[in-house]
């Protein structure tokens, strides 16, 4: 049975599934790590390890589908890691990490990002540092077999949608399955600049213009929904939600 994920923007809330990272409770009232007396080594290391913990949480398949609970596996690693007397067992300790996780499916369909692409992925951080040749193309293994979702995405929004959850939104629109469902949002992002006034008043305006690739302005406008659904009084008092009513229709149509 094909998969589809609905994922719901309204005020940039999401709604979560439950998932096997749930089950794991054992760091709930602390993690009990006790750091040594930091020096440029250790914090160096703990940098390192705070990349490619992010790298690891979006790009590997497994973490991606719910089977860690990913703030705790940092934990439980960190007392071996901090334990590391030389870049060797540093480097080590990371590998067989990564190996504990679980294999990496080979990606038949995956592409490098073109050369020419807008925005492309920073990897420069895996290529200075001083990590050996194994975790580095152990790093790129994962990478290049990074999987990434093809199904239907369907993107509530409203007006309360506002800064961030348009810049949001403009986002997920980018993806050729994406349908934008609700009302136009706010039309107000892009960062906050104040302005200082006499008599200790101030104001703000939007700092920076925000359009889409072909030159479309956001401000003031929104982002118009490709389907446009709003809340009725009548199923406000029956207790429906219209819109994603519209967007489970939209997610269940074959």
């Amino acid at each position: 049975m094909k998969k589809y994920i609905l994922t719901v923007l309204i005020s940039m809330m999401a709604i979560s599934v439950s998932c096997q990272k749930n089950k794991d409770n054992e760091f709930d009232k602390g993690s009990n790590i006790i750091f040594p007396e930091l020096n440029e080594s250790v914090v160096n290391d703990l940098e390192l390890l705070g990349k490619l913990w992010g790298f690891l949480k979006y790009h590997h398949p497994q973490i991606g589908k719910g089977n860690y609970n990913w703030d705790y596996e940092l934990f439980r690693m960190l007392p071996n890691y901090l334990k590391a007397t030389d870049i060797q067992q540093r480097d080590k300790i990371l590998l067989n990490w990564i190996k504990k996780i679980g294999k990496i499916p080979t990606c038949k369909t995956c592409k490098e990002t073109p050369t020419d692409a807008y925005l492309k992925p920073n990897l420069l951080w895996v290529e200075n540092s001083n990590m050996n040749a194994n975790l580095k193309n152990k790093i790129q293994e994962i990478y290049l077999n990074k999987e990434t979702y093809q199904g239907k995405l369907v993107v509530l929004v409203n007006e309360n949608s506002q800064s961030q959850a348009e810049y949001t939104a403009m986002a997920f629109r980018a993806g050729k399955n994406t349908t934008i469902v609700g009302s136009t949002t706010a039309g107000a992002d892009g960062n906050v600049s104040t302005i200082v006034l006499p008599g200790g008043l101030r104001t703000m305006i939007s700092g920076i213009g925000v359009y889409y690739p072909d030159g479309t302005k956001t401000q003031r406008v929104g982002i118009v929904p490709d389907i446009w659904v709003e809340p009725t009084i009548d199923g406000i008092k029956n207790g429906k939600d219209e819109v994603l009513e519209k967007a489970i229709e939209l997610i269940e149509q074959q």
